[in-house]
This record gives structure tokens, sequence and C-alpha cells, in this order.
């Protein structure tokens, strides 16, 4: 739910909203962990939901919907933690996406759809390495489509929503995000319509 009483700059321009479509899951997560201490040195959660996003000129056919499904994992505790839950979530999905047979590649990335006013943001991700994309090829249109992406997001959600663990330790979060039509879209371009001869338990 979207709090009335922040004052934004986008208020001075726009109604004051009771509800606005999420541009991911974690942030549920996080909203709902809000000013609380957890009593285990690591939590992890998972939720899928439908997300929203308006990526300007970034919108075409099927390959960026405004809307689409994604699962998400989110998890909690030292660096050590979330580091090794995140390479646990991209070595599972690289094996994967190797039975699926698709062709595909792990890069160092940032999020598509920061305004030109977050380029340090940018820059910070890809430099860091907080932000590691699962692309697969997609043929027709010769290029790279990512269909999920491995996040640690160090200390910046934790201390931005106030959440602790109760022996005060150093606390950090992190998130892995598949989408769902994506996959399923590059699936069909790669190997077409006939999905019979995939193997997928």
């Amino acid at each position: 739910m979207f709090d009335k009483n922040i004052n934004t700059e986008i208020g001075k321009y726009t109604d004051n909203p009771s509800y606005v479509l999420s541009p991911n899951v974690c942030f549920h997560c996080f909203d709902f962990l809000k000013n609380s201490k957890l009593n285990k040195n690591f939590e992890i959660f998972t939720a899928k939901t439908t997300c929203s996003r308006y990526e300007s000129l970034n919108v075409e056919d099927l390959i960026r919907l405004q809307s689409f499904t994604m699962r998400e994992i989110i998890y909690y505790g030292s660096n050590d933690n979330v580091e090794n839950i995140r390479n646990q979530t991209i070595n599972h999905f690289k094996m994967f996406l190797d039975k699926l047979d698709l062709k595909s590649r792990f890069v160092s990335a940032s999020d598509p759809f920061f305004a030109d006013i977050n380029y340090a943001k940018t820059i910070f991700q890809t430099t860091m390495n907080t932000k590691i994309e699962a692309q697969v090829w997609i043929p027709y249109k010769k290029k790279w489509l990512a269909v999920a992406s491995f996040n640690n997001h160090m200390d910046v959600l934790v201390n931005k929503y106030n959440i602790k663990l109760k022996n005060n330790n150093k606390l950090f979060s992190g998130c892995t995000g598949y989408g769902y039509e994506r996959l399923l879209f590059s699936i069909v371009s790669q190997h077409g319509p006939q999905l019979k001869k995939i193997k997928f338990n």
C-alpha cells in the first residue's frame, strides 16, 4: 500500500494514490518486515506475483511486457550468507538452462528501468557485481534476453526498511528473480512450438 504521508516530488503533479503497481516481488517482503528484528541469523522467503513496469523505448513485442509474472527468492543474513545462496541459485539455474538445451550466458548487469538520473547507481551495480543476469539468446531478434536476475542488495534495503538482527550483527539481503513469460518465450524462440522433446523434470 502506498504511504500517503510521504512527501515526494511526484506528489506535486499527481493525485495521492491509495495503491500503486509493484515493479518487483521483493519490495513486499521488505515492507512486511519493516521496523522488525529477525530472530535467526539467516532467513529465506519466496513469493510470486504480477509485476508492472514501463521501460520507455525498451518496450517491444513480447520481449518486454508491461505486466509479467515473476517468482523471487528473498534472503537475509550475513554478506557470506547472501553471496552463498545467490551463488547456489545461479548454479542451479545454469543446470536448468543446460537441461533445456538453451543458448545462454550469465553477465554482470544493471536495471534497465533506471532513469538517467540513476547513472551512478547503474555504475555501482556493474562494477560491484551486485546484479547478475541470466540471458538467453533470441534467434529471430539476434539479441540476448534476460530471464532471471541474481542480486546482492548489500545493506541498502535493510537499512532503508530498518530491518535488523536481534543480536545486532550486521544484516545484508539479496534476491533471485525468475521471469516466467520471458523464459517460456525464449524456449519457444530457440526450440519452436514443438516442445515434447524437452524434459522439464
